[in-house]
């Protein structure tokens, strides 16, 4: 059967009965069977549903289409996981669920350049001993700034690269910094001490360090991994990103098979495309590494944030609950209590599922923020300001914090410290498309409608899907003669704050996570149009 999506004007096939899914702009609404013989007008195209566009703090990318359905999703790891890998054996594990890929990568692949650098470690007997002296060495290169952490907070500009292309650059003189990513860096001194010949060794996915009383990934973007080495019964684990050499009672940890080893890849590839917009790849590479590592919850969390940023609601609460299931921890609980507090559905049980996780890990300050979010919705302004000054505490330079307390004052009314926090959120998270998007919403909610379309202009340039980019030209009234005019370069406002901690005489600063937004309802009314809260609390704002 044919259909037409209204919003994008494209024609596509579906032998689906229900809920039929536009393949360009991931919609279900406004979808009809396609009349070959009548074709839409222009005119026709504008009074198409526009989908709304929901912000969510720290991943930003719209997307609601399975293209490939899981149904072994909640099963055992799959057949052949412990088998050696080969790319014929993932391509082939790959196509019997349904989903083509040309050529699998395996990141720790054995190569010249990986034994050249592995040659440090040539004479030595042991595998913990093997293990001890590449993790020396990948710490002096990172003291040396031969490679920096990537920031965690958000997901990468680009694909991330694998093991070879790590050595190969870390063995050249006079080369940039790599900015390199925890599973990758792990990558690396993985593949190396495979080519060593360690049988002892395995990646590890690390949940948590016990003395830090937050999770090892507290954004659930990256995650943490290391190398685990078991030595005489003994489990030493190796986590190079973090510069720490643990046993393995410090730390709560999963020893990953060989398919959920090479799944890391393909979920940093989904968090790439899902930063500049791109749904369609962005589902598709998500779709591999739930595959690959099906018992994995912070994939199924990264599918979710996928649904839900284009108002797949009830398909975002589905995949939090499937990642609840493979893991009741933190993550998976806040994941859930935000999507409560977005569609309204927060009920006491919210609240104890935050507390909970706040009990496990006190210095967790996504929960301390959706904690102030919570208390934001009931308009208990004393008690949501002492949590988001919790959460500026535990992590001052978060941009998701400047973003909370930017609505907060918003809220409240202090509109001047509404844009200053708007403006530090865009500094803070380098001119992401989510900070653009909410400062731009504070200016039209406060009638400043040229800096609004000015930041939105900005975050046009982020958006890599044209019909976001439509989106945004509707929200804020950008014409194609306004977009000709934007000649700038500079992707974030400036002002006397630099990227540093306000001084003690500005105002403090706090956030509630992604289910507190700005989302602005698009009824091709004038830009005065009142923003509402991701959970329907309307801003009587300029009244």
């Amino acid at each position: 059967m044919k259909y037409r999506c209204n919003q994008c004007d494209i024609t596509f096939e579906s032998e689906k009965k229900d809920k039929i899914r536009c393949p360009e702009c991931m919609g279900i609404h406004g979808i009809e069977k396609a009349d070959e013989k009548s074709p839409r007008s222009s005119s026709a195209k504008k009074k198409g549903i526009i989908v709304p566009l929901i912000i969510l703090a720290a991943l930003a990318g719209l997307g609601v289409v399975y293209f490939y359905t899981i149904d072994k999703e909640d099963s055992e790891n799959l057949e052949g996981a412990k088998q050696e890998l080969s790319s014929e054996l993932i391509k082939s594990t790959l196509k019997k669920e349904g989903i083509d890929i040309d050529t699998p990568v395996i990141p720790f692949e054995t190569t010249d350049i990986i034994k050249k650098f592995a040659s440090i470690a040539e004479d030595k007997d042991s595998d913990l001993e093997k293990a001890e002296a590449i993790y020396n060495k990948l710490s002096t290169l990172k003291n040396g700034k031969k490679w920096v952490p990537e920031d965690l907070s958000q997901p990468m500009d680009g694909h991330p690269i694998t093991a070879d292309q790590i050595a190969e650059s870390l063995l050249k003189k006079d080369t940039a910094a790599l900015k390199l990513t925890p599973y990758e860096i792990t990558s690396l001194l993985y593949a190396t001490l495979k080519s060593l010949d360690a049988e002892n060794c395995a990646i590890v996915e690390i949940y948590s360090y016990k003395e830090e009383k937050r999770p090892s990934d507290p954004y659930a973007v990256y995650s943490s991994y290391g190398v685990v080495i078991n030595d005489n019964k003994k489990e030493t684990i190796f986590d190079p990103f973090n510069s720490k050499k643990t046993d393995g009672i410090s730390c709560e940890f999963q020893v990953l098979s060989s398919f959920e080893s090479v799944a890391p890849y393909y979920a940093l590839k989904s968090l790439s495309y899902l930063s500049k917009m791109d749904m369609q790849n962005a589902l598709k590479e998500n779709s591999i590494a739930v595959t690959l590592a099906p018992q994995n919850a912070i994939y199924k969390i990264h599918r979710g944030r996928i649904f839900l940023s284009s108002g797949g609601a009830s398909e975002a609460s589905t995949e939090f609950e499937k990642a609840k299931k493979v893991k009741d921890w933190g993550i998976t609980k806040i994941a859930l209590a935000q999507i409560s507090l977005m569609t309204g559905k927060a009920d006491p049980s919210t609240e104890a599922d935050i507390r909970d996780t706040l009990k496990q890990y006190p210095a967790y300050f996504q929960a301390h923020l959706l904690l102030g979010g919570l208390f934001m919705t009931r308009g208990d302004m004393e008690n949501a300001k002492k949590e988001f000054e919790t959460a500026m505490e535990l992590a001052p330079f978060a941009f998701e914090v400047a973003q909370g307390y930017a609505q907060f004052y918003l809220i409240n009314k202090d509109t001047e410290n509404a844009i200053a926090m708007g403006k530090k959120a865009v500094r803070l998270s380098k001119g992401n498309l989510t900070s653009l998007m909410i400062l731009a919403q504070i200016y039209r909610a406060t009638a400043r409608f040229d800096e609004m379309r000015e930041t939105a202009k900005k975050a046009l340039e982020k958006a890599a899907s044209e019909t976001v980019k439509e989106q945004i030209k509707m929200m804020f009234n950008i014409s194609e003669s306004d977009q000709s005019e934007n000649n700038t370069t500079d992707s974030e406002p400036s002002d006397t704050d630099s990227a540093e901690p306000m001084a003690d005489s500005d105002m403090p600063i706090v956030t509630p996570p992604e289910h507190l937004k700005l989302n602005l309802k698009h009824n091709n009314s004038s830009p005065s149009t009142k923003p509402m809260l991701g959970n329907g609390l309307k801003l009587n704002l300029n009244n």
